[in-house]
């Protein structure tokens, strides 16, 4: 699966161009595909198998990846990570440069301060 925002702007509301890989389950994605293109994020879900191939091989470059699993993505460990789960463990992200950790249920708001804090 990819897929990206229909009709979603190509500046995100920092100003700068930012493309958000989202590799969670499908209500998750979707929701998380709807809170950001409204604010101008690219947005590509995709399942692991595809997310480690557009982070190895394109077609664009991504800027952040959100996911429920961090460790599918340590070979990977310059793309910032914004890991998101009920319980999240901060063992998960340890061996990245840049990742932030997010409880689930969260609020827009709290997940956009995440991804500014990691993008900028």
């Amino acid at each position: 699966m990819y897929n990206s925002a229909p009709g979603s702007a190509e500046i995100s509301e920092g100003g700068v161009f930012t493309t958000v890989l989202v590799v969670e389950e499908q209500f998750v994605s979707e929701f998380l595909r709807s809170v950001l293109s409204k604010r101008g994020y690219r947005v590509i879900c995709a399942t692991f198998e595809r997310a480690k191939s557009i982070l190895r091989q394109g077609p664009e470059p991504v800027d952040l990846v959100i996911t429920n699993r961090p460790l599918e993505f340590v070979a990977t460990p310059d793309v910032p990570i914004l890991y998101v789960a009920a319980c999240p463990d901060p063992e998960m992200i340890r061996g990245f440069g840049r990742a932030l950790s997010l409880s689930k249920p969260f609020h827009p708001r709290d997940l956009l301060e995440c991804l500014r804090s990691l993008v900028d």
